[in-house]
């Protein structure tokens, strides 16, 4: 489920672009609601609280699914820029 809000995250930060106040704000209140829930209401959604090993653990995960999300996303811009160019 952690992940699943991560990568909801890094939507919100691709929608956003370009970040303005309003934006930043969001992307403020997703990422401190989900730090929130976890370290001060871990029983909310029934996740375990998390030891030291399983955050080394996610934070890895994260940063890899941020990084291929970032990069399907960059490729997939990629492709609509070149049916784009096709179609004209």
């Amino acid at each position: 489920m952690l992940l699943t809000s991560w990568i909801g995250c890094n939507l919100v930060v691709r929608l956003s672009m370009p970040f303005t106040a309003i934006r930043s704000a969001l992307l403020v209140v997703v990422v401190g609601g989900i730090a929130g829930t976890c370290l001060l209401m871990p029983n909310v959604f029934c996740i375990a609280p998390f030891t030291l090993g399983m955050w080394m653990l996610y934070i890895i995960v994260a940063a890899i699914f941020a990084v291929a999300f970032h990069a399907l996303d960059l490729k997939l811009e990629t492709l609509h820029a070149v049916r784009i160019r096709e179609s004209e």
